[in-house]
C-alpha cells in the first residue's frame, strides 16, 4: 500500500472523496478530531503554521514506526485549535491540501495564505513548493491531482456558491437535507463575471500541468482524479484509486464505503435551462468550455 496526498483547488468533489476513503479499513485520512478539519494543513484549519512546523508534522504523518500522536499534536496545535484525529501507519495514510496559483501583487499574495502557503513570513511563499516536493519525495508519497475538465460547469459551481451567488458549498447543505433542490430558484448569470471564473479555471489547469511536471521530474507518481469520472461511475473511480494505492479493493468493500452516503448531492441539472434564466446566452458564449486536461502523453485513467 502507498501513502498519498490529494491536491485540490475547489469544487472538484474532494470532500466526499476523502470522507469515503476514510471508510476503507486499510486507509486513514488525516483530519482533525470530531469529524472536522478535512484539509488539516490548510491555513483556515491550522493557522499560520511555519514551514519548519509543517515539515515536522509531515515527517510524523508519513514516517515509519509507531506514530507519536502526542508529539505530532504538540507541534500541530501551536497554531491549530483542534488536535489531529489518531491514525495508524499500517494503513495507507493521506490527506488533501489546497493548491492554487498565487495571486499577483504583494497584497494579493498575502491573501493567498488561505491556500497551502501556510507561512508566517512572506519569504516562506517561495520555499513552500520545494519543501513539499522534498517531503513527498523523501517519503515516496503518491500524488493525486483533483481535476475538473468541464470548465463551464466548474465555473458555474463557483458562481452559484451557496445558491445565492455568494461563496459556499450548496452540495453539503443538500446532502444533509438542510436545503431541498425544489427550494432553489433559477439565477441570472452575469456572463462577464462567469467568463472571468472560466479564465481562472484555465489558469488552475495550467498551474496543475506545471505542478505535475515538477513532481514527475522529482520521481514522484502523479495520478489525475477526474470529477466527471466520479459522477459517471463512482465504483470505477474508486477501483482506480485502489489500484493506484495498491490496495485492491473488492466490489463489496467499495459498496460498504457508500452505505452511509457519499456526502455529495449533485446541485445542478445537466439541463442549464432548468436553473439558469439566461441559459441561451451562457451556452452561446461558453458552450464549448470543456477542456480535456490530458495531453498527448496522458491517458485518462492511467497512472504516471
Amino acid at each position: 500500500m502507498r501513502n498519498f496526498i490529494v491536491f485540490f483547488s475547489g469544487k472538484e468533489g474532494t470532500s466526499p472523496l476523502v470522507r469515503l476513503l476514510d471508510r476503507f479499513e486499510n486507509v486513514d485520512v488525516v483530519h482533525q478530531v470530531g469529524n472536522h478539519g478535512w484539509e488539516p494543513f490548510d491555513f483556515h484549519t491550522c493557522g499560520a503554521m511555519s514551514l519548519a512546523s509543517l515539515e515536522a508534522c509531515l515527517d510524523h504523518v508519513y514516517g515509519t514506526g509507531p506514530i507519536a500522536m502526542d508529539a505530532l499534536n504538540a507541534i500541530y496545535q501551536r497554531t491549530a485549535t483542534r488536535a489531529l484525529h489518531p491514525f495508524r501507519r499500517e494503513k495507507a495514510v493521506g490527506f488533501k491540501m489546497r493548491f492554487q496559483p498565487p495571486s499577483p501583487g504583494p497584497s494579493r499574495q498575502r491573501e493567498s495564505t488561505a491556500s497551502p502557503r501556510l507561512a508566517a513570513s512572506s519569504g516562506d511563499h517561495g520555499r513552500f513548493p520545494k519543501l513539499m516536493v522534498d517531503v513527498l519525495q523523501r517519503h515516496d508519497v503518491t500524488v493525486f491531482l483533483a481535476v475538473r475538465q468541464d470548465l463551464l460547469r466548474w465555473a458555474l459551481s463557483h458562481y452559484h456558491g451557496d445558491g445565492t451567488g455568494k461563496p459556499g458549498h450548496l452540495q453539503f447543505q443538500l446532502a444533509k437535507g438542510e436545503v431541498r433542490r425544489d427550494d432553489l430558484r433559477p439565477i441570472e448569470v452575469d456572463c462577464e463575471r462567469l467568463g472571468r471564473l472560466i479564465q481562472k479555471c484555465r489558469v488552475i489547469h495550467a498551474a496543475y500541468r506545471a505542478l505535475r511536471r515538477t513532481l514527475e521530474q522529482a520521481g514522484l507518481r502523479v495520478h489525475a482524479l477526474y470529477y466527471e469520472r466520479f459522477l459517471e461511475d463512482r465504483h470505477a473511480y474508486f477501483r482506480e484509486i485502489g489500484e493506484v494505492l495498491e490496495l485492491g479493493w473488492t466490489k463489496a468493500e467499495i459498496e460498504m464505503a457508500f452505505t452511509a452516503g457519499t456526502y455529495l448531492e449533485k446541485v445542478h441539472s445537466d439541463d442549464l435551462s432548468s436553473w439558469i434564466i439566461n441559459h441561451d446566452e451562457v451556452r452561446a458564449r461558453f458552450g464549448a468550455a470543456y477542456k480535456d486536461w490530458c495531453g498527448p502523453e496522458d491517458v485518462p485513467g492511467a497512472t504516471s
